[in-house]
């Protein structure tokens, strides 16, 4: 019966009239509403903003309008500046701009951009970079204070004043400065701190101005639940006692066990479905997957989405699917993209751990520093202002530090390894070009027809996954095949091309994200890739891979050389899987055309010639000039292994060499040796 108890305390608490404290603990001023969202405006102003300005997240400064660009887990952020007029004054890119704040006076800005913070003076249009964390405020006469962890210090009007625990907030009331530390709240005065108010055995959670009182709430935790009072003070000198509520935790209610059924996971750290934890099997919608291409503005500002979008419904609860560390609680951009972090480990060093975004703010019962177990709500959904895409975005990340500024990498599919996420919907494959299922582009970027193939060439697919939604997303896997149409079950070539759980960089902004962006995705006129609300075209360079789990530099160099092949006709085979395993393949009839295009050769020298080709026992290399040896001589296979292989081969000074390849089975082969300063590499043919 207890945690029907709990469930029925937590109920009435949210209705009682005149409430500051909130279900999760959070202090908020108008308590009226049967829920607790905020539903505040994006507009600071008094007036909706009717201008034509750029970006989603607009509000009123005392010189004109500042404007954000910042979409959904965007890498990089657009600041615009524009005058009282609607005219762009200053155009700016950060990584990201976190908590951003401006002050009373709307002449100044700050926010976070991952590394340090940024300070805008709007009438200079200038901006000064501050060694600080994503913990800061504006007085009300409008200085500025910030919490540095790298020297356990607040600052603040040039004064610094050390710290001993955790800061978790900074605000200022009756124009004092207040320190909200984990153990206790304690004001600045002089040049130190002092211990204003404290709880024993518990920690400070909030602290709110509301209606001319100071507000603070406490949070004292059970095994069961965790237990929030409220206390507010007019003078800092004497705090009255004012509410409770206690929050269960559902690990504790929920005493069953999940079952993990489902078994095509990868090895490694399961997990389960952070909006479905408690049910076994979940056919989970999702909005979008992980590395897949977003553009919210036009090509201007193009990333790999770094996690997946698990859709949902608004205040629906989202569970921690590992236990933790709470080290991040911010948002990237306005009320909309709120989050948290949740490492695996409470050490300064590199770990790795869970990103939960896109919640209500004042639903996530943690601060930074508290430990969390799994199975306990961490928050609830907001009401993204998308129709249709309330999500939670998910992603396994990791970063360095006991508290993390938003800068993380992202890694692997985080579907992939969700024991109770089921989907039965196979990819899908769409035309690329015309009726073609596949596109064949040169290195000088011209589009090949798919009956006349020679040199080197880029092969795009387009293909789509639907997870138990509406919404196109992109697939998780993709290999390649080719294989004579005289004989389709002959692999000449059957390799992996890329899986998508690569490494990224996306949250800070790093040169990864554009790597992997041009390696993966084309881009041209005729091959263009999008991924918005509204369209979403993924054109995959296929063979650009060298057929292991990572990308490099060198990949997107890659090519499909059609000059390894002898002319004739093929079967091109494309197979997509998602991260259920489903898989699509498609496939075309390809024409390679290289001896009428004189593109035989691979390095088309014109003063070597290999005779005769096809050989059956021995082939002689003929040279225009007479040489001494040729060096490095070495015979290849289709697949790389070497089967042929001489250090020196002496010429007598003549101009041609036979070397003897009878033991060599019917294929093809590649040849390559140095002569002089030269190297020569060709295709043998053994008939």
């Amino acid at each position: 019966m207890r945690p029907i108890i709990l469930v029925s305390l937590l109920f009435i608490s949210v209705y009682v009239s005149g409430q500051h404290l909130n279900f999760a603990g959070h202090l908020i001023e108008n308590s009226s509403n049967t829920n607790n969202h905020s539903s505040a405006q994006v507009d600071n102003s008094e007036q909706i903003i009717t201008l034509p300005l750029i970006g989603n997240t607009k509000f009123r400064t005392h010189f004109g309008y500042i404007t954000l660009q910042s979409n959904d887990d965007d890498a990089v952020s657009v600041v615009r500046i524009y005058n009282l007029q609607g005219i762009l004054q200053k155009q700016m890119s950060f990584r990201q701009t976190i908590n951003f704040k401006l002050s009373n006076d709307l002449t100044f800005a700050a926010f976070h951009d991952t590394r340090s913070i940024q300070l805008i003076d709007f009438e200079k249009l200038s901006v000064t970079q501050i060694d600080g964390s994503t913990i800061f405020e504006f007085s009300e006469d409008n200085f500025f204070a910030y919490y540095n962890e790298e020297n356990h210090a607040v600052h603040f009007k040039g004064k610094i004043f050390s710290v001993t625990e955790q800061v978790n907030k900074l605000l200022f009331f009756q124009n004092k400065l207040l320190i909200t530390l984990r153990n206790n709240l304690s004001i600045a005065e002089g040049n130190s701190l002092r211990k204003v108010f404290s709880e024993p055995s518990e920690n400070i959670f909030d602290v709110e101005e509301i209606g001319n009182k100071l507000f603070i709430s406490t949070k004292k935790v059970f095994s069961e639940n965790f237990e929030f009072k409220s206390f507010f003070t007019r003078d800092l000198i004497s705090f009255a006692k004012d509410e409770t509520v206690i929050y269960p935790l559902k690990h504790f209610a929920n005493n069953k066990t999940p079952n993990n059924t489902r078994t095509s996971t990868l090895p490694g750290e399961q997990i389960r479905n952070p909006i479905n934890y408690y049910q076994d099997t979940v056919y989970q919608p999702v909005g979008n997957s992980y590395d897949e291409i977003q553009d919210y503005s036009m090509g201007a500002n193009i990333y790999p989405h770094p996690g997946v979008d698990l859709l949902g419904i608004f205040f629906q609860d989202v569970y921690s699917v590992k236990p933790g560390f709470v080290k991040a609680i911010l948002t990237t951009s306005a009320e909309f993209h709120w989050r948290i972090a949740i490492g695996n480990e409470n050490i300064p060093d590199s770990s790795t751990g869970y990103l939960y975004a896109h919640l209500e703010e004042t639903s996530i019962p943690y601060v930074v520093g508290d430990s969390v177990a799994e199975g306990d709500v961490i928050g609830q959904l907001v009401d993204f202002p998308v129709a249709g895409f309330v999500h939670c975005h998910f992603a396994r990340i990791y970063d360095e530090g006991f508290i993390w500024n938003g800068g993380w990498w992202t890694y692997d599919n985080p579907l992939s390894y969700m024991t109770n996420f089921y989907d039965s919907m196979p990819p899908v494959f769409e035309k690329t070009i015309g009726n073609d299922e596949f596109a064949f582009r040169d290195s000088s970027g011209i589009y090949l027809s798919p009956d006349s193939l020679f040199g080197k060439v880029k092969i795009i697919s387009k293909v789509y996954d639907q997870i138990n939604s509406t919404w196109k997303v992109d697939v998780n896997k993709l290999r390649y095949s080719l294989s004579p149409l005289s004989s389709p079950q002959t692999m000449l070539i059957d390799t992996f091309a890329y899986e998508f759980n690569f490494f990224n960089d996306n949250y800070n902004s790093g040169p990864y994200l554009t790597l992997l962006l041009n390696t993966i995705y084309s881009f041209d006129q005729t091959c263009y890739s999008i991924g918005n609300y509204t369209d979403r075209n993924f054109y995959h360079i296929i063979t650009n891979s060298d057929g292991n789990d990572t990308i490099d530099a060198t990949d997107s160099l890659l090519f499909f050389d059609t000059r390894i092949f002898a002319d004739g006709d093929y079967i091109f085979r494309v197979t997509a899987f998602d991260p259920s395993e489903n898989s699509t393949s498609d496939s075309m009839i390809i024409r390679i055309r290289n001896l009428s295009t004189n593109l035989n050769g691979l390095n088309e020298t014109s003063d070597v010639s290999i005779s005769p080709n096809p050989f059956d026992r021995y082939v002689q290399i003929n040279f225009e000039k007479e040489i001494t040896r040729i060096e490095n001589l070495s015979v290849k296979d289709l697949s790389g292994k070497e089967v042929y292989s001489k250090p020196t081969v002496h010429t007598l000074n003549e101009n041609k060499i036979q070397i003897g390849l009878g033991s060599l089975a019917t294929g093809v082969y590649f040849i390559s040796f140095n002569y002089g300063d030269e190297v020569f590499s060709g295709k043998l043919i053994c008939k």
